[in-house]
């Protein structure tokens, strides 16, 4: 049976999402192996206490080189993250030969099915990229989502990787400039640089509040035999895109979209689900850590600044 090698980059802020992530994974990947960057001690320190299986932590610093280091003070901890993608990646692939292939996923994914239909799309193809379709109320942030990239162990691969790390330390900031935006604009031109770039149209792979309102039937989400269905696609990943915790109970489901009821009944409550269990988890370890929460000090200021307020109770 193949493994799956997903890889993610995580803060101590993101510790509730990449839990949920995770915890996506065991449920619907029959075989995989989570490779995880810690950006900080405190999310390192306590991904090794809870004692994942399938998953290797990797500290930033075995990341890092001298070109990194030279523009992480310049950009944020998200503009620096972005700046690691293609490193992280590139380290995967160069310190473990059995790894043939590597899907980058956001820490904010969550899988609601078997990611199979992804490699199928892949098939013998180099590198996977998926559309992303904005609504057209959305300023243009690229054609193509960095939220979920595969490369395979090839020269192709291997081309475009770096090419994108030289591009990502050159300039990889949270703003529009021309065709830029993040580490997101460059994905633009991979179709036409690189060779064997499959590209997904899969309403059901690449899936977030950023193109929710493309799907035009009522309703958007369905589901049959416990499985959720966009149209007639099965829906394997959704990407929890602007996602906050405000506390155990509360949440702004996207801070810079509201999302429809259809959505939070089959997709949000589920995950909400799982934020509070991955809460639970990090509680009955360390119930001092807060990281994971916008604002905990100003908790009204944080719900009335959530875009969608939203209040959950599991009990």
């Amino acid at each position: 049976m193949e493994c799956y090698h997903f890889c993610t980059i995580i803060g101590k802020e993101y510790i509730f999402k990449g839990l949920a992530l995770y915890e996506s994974l065991e449920k619907h990947a029959k075989k995989f192996h989570l490779w995880i960057c810690c950006l900080d001690d405190i999310s390192l320190q306590l991904l090794q206490r809870i004692d994942l299986r399938n998953v290797t932590l990797i500290p930033l610093e075995s990341i890092e080189d001298e070109q990194l280091l030279s523009v992480k003070e310049s950009r944020t901890k998200a503009e620096y993250s972005f700046t690691l993608k293609s490193p992280f990646v590139l380290y995967i692939l160069n310190n473990y030969n059995f790894v043939n292939s590597i899907m980058y996923i956001d820490g904010d994914l969550y899988f609601f099915s078997d990611p199979k239909p992804i490699y199928n799309q892949w098939g013998d193809g180099s590198i996977f990229i998926a559309e992303q379709r904005l609504v057209k109320n959305f300023r243009d942030s690229g054609t193509y989502q960095a939220g979920l990239i595969g490369f395979k162990r090839d020269s192709n691969a291997f081309q475009c990787l770096e090419w994108w790390r030289k591009k990502c330390i050159e300039w990889c900031f949270h703003r529009h400039v021309g065709d830029l935006w993040t580490d997101q604009g460059y994905l633009n031109t991979w179709p036409e640089l690189f060779s064997g770039v499959i590209i997904s149209n899969d309403s059901g792979i690449n899936v977030g509040p950023w193109n929710e309102g493309n799907f035009k039937s009522t309703p958007n989400f369905t589901v049959r035999n416990g499985e959720v269905y966009i149209n007639d696609d099965l829906l394997v990943v959704y990407h929890f895109s602007g996602f906050v915790a405000i506390s155990e109970v509360e949440f702004d489901l996207c801070n810079y979209c509201r999302v429809n009821e259809d959505s939070i009944n089959h997709i949000y409550i589920p995950y909400i689900r799982e934020i509070q269990k991955a809460i639970k988890k990090v509680k009955s370890i360390d119930n001092t850590f807060t990281y994971g929460f916008a604002n905990r000090i100003r908790l009204s200021k944080s719900r009335k600044k959530a875009i969608h307020y939203y209040k959950y109770s599991n009990n």
